[in-house]
Parts: C-alpha cells; sequence; structure tokens
C-alpha cells in the first residue's frame, strides 16, 4: 500500500461505522460517577436503549431520572426479574469491597441469559477475574469489559495502522498519563488499577499478545501521589514502556509513540479536564511516518473524539457481537490477557523484580484477530 493510501483507511471503531441494533434494552447495576457523566451520557448520544438502573443509593436513582431512564431500583436482582433486560452493564466498584458482588451480579445475570458489560478493571483479584470469565462461558452469555481508551480516536487509529501494516513489524510503543490535579492525586488511590490498567491495555491492543516479563516501580507515595514506570519485555527483542505521572501538574496530556521496522507513530489523545461545569475534550492527533520517506511525516485525520464515542463504542462492540454471535474485542477472555499483565506489574513494583505475567495464573487464551473492533 502507498504511503498516502493508509490515509483513506477508516479509522473508526466498528460500532461507529455500521448500525448498532436499538431493540437491545440495557439496564444498568451501579449508578456512581462515571456512569452518571460519561457512560449514560454516551448511550443517550448513539441511540441505545437504557430502560432502567440499579443503585441502593436513592441520590444516584435520582440523578439517573434525569437522564431520562425510565425506571430505577434499589434492587438490581428486582431490576433483571421486573425489566428482563437483553444486556446488563455492571459498574459496581471494585475498590470498596465489591468485586466479589461484582462475581454475583455476573453470575445473576447470565443465569437469566442476559449479556454483560462491565466496567474496568475487570476484577480485584486474578482469581476473580477467571470466575467472571468462567461464570458467562458456563452460561453462554457474551461478556466485554469496558476498557474505552482502547477504542480512544489516537490509540484505536494506531491498532488499526498497525493491522494494515503502516508501520511494518511493531517493535517498539510507549504511552504515558500526564494528570491534572483529580482523584489520582490522592495518596490512598489506587493509581495502578485504577488508571495504569488503561496503559497496560492499549500497549497489550497494539502487540496483540503478552509480554513476557515485565519491570515495574511506583515511587514513594508523595503528599500529592505518585509516578509508576514499566517496562514489558515481548518476543523477538521487542519492548513497551508506560509512565504515568500522578505528581506533576504542569502537564496535562495522554502522549504515544510506536516505533516499526517501517514507520513510527506519534500522537497525543484527549484527556478529561475537572473545570466547573463540562468537561472540555481536546481532539486527539496522530502523526504517520515511513521510514522509505525520511524526514516526512503526515498528520492522520481523526473522525471522533474520546467521549462520548469511546464509551459507547464498547457496548455497541458487545450489542454488535450479540447479535451476531461473536465476541467482542474487548471479551472477558481478551482483556484476562490485560489483567494478568497487570498484576505483574503490581507485584514487580511491590518486589523491584520483574515478573512474567505467566506466572500469576492459567494462561489467557488471546482472541483470533477477526474479532478486532
Amino acid at each position: 500500500m502507498a504511503f498516502e493510501e493508509y490515509l483513506d483507511l477508516d479509522l473508526r471503531p466498528r460500532a461507529l461505522v455500521e448500525p448498532v441494533p436499538s431493540d437491545q434494552r440495557i439496564a444498568m447495576i451501579g449508578l456512581g460517577r462515571v456512569v452518571q457523566n460519561n457512560v449514560l451520557p454516551a448511550y443517550l448520544a448513539r441511540g441505545y436503549t437504557v430502560v432502567a438502573g440499579a443503585d441502593p443509593d436513592a441520590g444516584a436513582r435520582e440523578r439517573t431520572k434525569r437522564h431520562g431512564v425510565p425506571a430505577v431500583y434499589a434492587d438490581y436482582r428486582e431490576m433483571l426479574d421486573a425489566e428482563r433486560p437483553d444486556v446488563v452493564d455492571i459498574n459496581l466498584r471494585w475498590d470498596r469491597g465489591m468485586s466479589p458482588l461484582r462475581i454475583e451480579a455476573v453470575e445473576e445475570a447470565a443465569t437469566r441469559g442476559i449479556h454483560i458489560l462491565i466496567a474496568k478493571p475487570l476484577a480485584e483479584t486474578y482469581e476473580q477475574c477467571l470466575a467472571i470469565v468462567a461464570a458467562v462461558e458456563r452460561h453462554g452469555v457474551t461478556l466485554a469489559v469496558n476498557q474505552n481508551s482502547r477504542y480512544a480516536p489516537t490509540f484505536f487509529a494506531c491498532r488499526r495502522l498497525i493491522e494494515a501494516g503502516a508501520i511494518g513489524r511493531l517493535v517498539s510503543a510507549s504511552i504515558s498519563w500526564d494528570a491534572a490535579r483529580g482523584v489520582q492525586h490522592d495518596p490512598s488511590f489506587n493509581t495502578l488499577h485504577d488508571v495504569t490498567v488503561h496503559q497496560t491495555d492499549i500497549l497489550l491492543s497494539w502487540f496483540d499478545e503478552e509480554p513476557l516479563e515485565v519491570f515495574a516501580d511506583q515511587t514513594v507515595r508523595t503528599p500529592v501521589g505518585s509516578v509508576v514506570t514499566a517496562i514489558m519485555r515481548f518476543e523477538g527483542d521487542r519492548n513497551a514502556t508506560l509512565r504515568d505521572d500522578f505528581i506533576s501538574e504542569l502537564r496535562n496530556s495522554w502522549p504515544a509513540s510506536i516505533a516499526g521496522d517501517e514507520g513510527s507513530l506519534d500522537g497525543v489523545d484527549d484527556i478529561e479536564v475537572p473545570e466547573p461545569g463540562q468537561p472540555r475534550m481536546a481532539r486527539g492527533t496522530l502523526r504517520l511516518s515511513r521510514h522509505s520517506h525520511p524526514g516526512v511525516n503526515v498528520q492522520v485525520p481523526l473522525r471522533y473524539r474520546y467521549a462520548p464515542e469511546s464509551f459507547a463504542s464498547t457496548m455497541g462492540d458487545l450489542l454488535l457481537a450479540a447479535r451476531d454471535g461473536t465476541q467482542p474485542w474487548a471479551s472477558g477472555r481478551n482483556v484476562l490477557r490485560t489483567m494478568r499483565t497487570l498484576f505483574a506489574i503490581d507485584e514487580s513494583a511491590r518486589t523491584h523484580r520483574p515478573v512474567s505475567p505467566s506466572s500469576i495464573g492459567p494462561d489467557a487464551v488471546p482472541l483470533a484477530r477477526d474479532a478486532f473492533g
């Protein structure tokens, strides 16, 4: 393919290109801040049919009504029996002792034949992750994980261009999260499981394989947070790095760079800025260069934004997969690979030793490439 032809590729996720079934009835379990600010607005903007929500918190239920959701419940089991949804979106907080409750909610939905989207991270422990995947496979329903950032415009375009051969064989990649002031700067905040999971998942979505080993470190937790770094080593003398800065306030960006044996990609995706009123969203950018054209790089056109489209794409991908009897790109089994690598990063940061993800637990079988986005 000629250099210029890569710019003609459609770099949007499947759910933003194909009509997504609008007759699939979606119910929400857990109605917290992210659901109110990002998930529900994304679903409604894309015309998805949200029929009900459940949360024991009366304030959360009241806020959900303002989105036009017709029914709210204190108990999600009552909701599942009364509404009989086709899909349930589980957003129970893993970090408030609710990870076992996630397994229960998955079992309750799966036994009723309901397809499931679950918020990242999949679970608090790898054993719990395996239990969730085993439950949906036992009952024959479809599971997707809301690793929405792999669907962000810059990062998804990188995967599409890698898949198309734009940079040849992927050799190395790096990604950083430069956070503005927010909950991530609280020293007690679990940065690895709530934020580093994004960068881990994005890197693995590019390499489409699990690293052989990782070496990670987390700085001392200062009064305003810490910095996490990690190196991943892949088959064939290839590597990746991530750096999550939860201390500095000089930057507010999400940069990434990718090197292949025939070309390179360099870009920045948009990021939410905590400001009064509506969050400000900046459009992502991406540049492509080819080693056959030294000194030349071109701007890659990106046709959507991080919000609401990345949140809508994970659910849309699940709805299409459930209709077609296929697997979504961010399926539970695919994301096991992300979680096992994340737990290896966590262990390496604590022990100051390289850790192989294969030492964490049973192997996670990767999806075929035709499941991609």
